[in-house]
């Protein structure tokens, strides 16, 4: 093999190699070659590391078939990672659809059919609302607790299940604080939602 090198450009002539052979063999340690470069200022291909690496030479005839294999297999590999690079896309839609499905009841439908008396989430907002007055300790907490349910929720368009309704987060939530920096994590029961996740009331 014969070739020239410079600080940012390396051209290779094969002599008794296929050049796509040894454009694959390139190609299989380009990280393990940018990872090791040479110089600072303008990274480059370290020729000590370059001209050392361990080229496996086969026959010409067999690099040749080699070659063409590649040339079979690889637009097919490309084909399945640009379809593997919209699975987090997918992925997304998907769980966006889940939860949908979810605060819609339509993920519950079949539950509800096998489960026909439940209580209402009319009664389960009432309930909420016994329990924080009981705790009110001053008429003016009671008087603030009231006002919070006395507010209108948005009419009910039909798009919800029988037994479900709209509500306000107040109603349900005794408190809404801002004084917390930890991080949610993949995993947990208890969901971290801060400020900064806002934008536009929407997370």
């Amino acid at each position: 093999m014969s070739g020239a090198a410079g600080s940012t450009l390396m051209v290779l002539k094969p002599v008794l190699c296929h050049p796509k052979y040894i454009y694959s063999f390139i190609n299989r340690y380009y990280s393990y070659i940018n990872s090791k470069p040479k110089g600072s200022g303008t990274p480059h291909v370290n020729p000590d590391i370059f001209w050392k690496l361990p080229f496996p030479i086969a026959p010409l005839n067999e690099q040749k078939r080699i070659v063409a294999k590649l040339d079979a297999i690889m637009p097919r590999i490309e084909a399945v990672k640009e379809r593997l690079d919209k699975v987090p896309t997918i992925l997304k839609r998907f769980r966006q659809s889940v939860l949908t499905a979810a605060v819609s009841g339509k993920l519950t439908e079949q539950w509800r059919e096998e489960h026909p008396v439940v209580e209402s989430a009319e009664k389960l907002v009432q309930s909420l609302l016994q329990k924080r007055l009981e705790k009110c300790s001053t008429p003016v907490q009671e008087q603030k607790i009231n006002f919070i349910y006395n507010e209108t929720e948005v009419e009910d368009d039909n798009s919800l299940p029988e037994s479900w309704k709209f509500t306000f987060l107040s109603k349900i939530c005794e408190s809404f604080q801002y004084g917390t920096s930890a991080k949610s994590d993949n995993k947990g029961k208890v969901v971290v939602l801060r400020m900064g996740n806002l934008q536009n009331g929407k997370n």
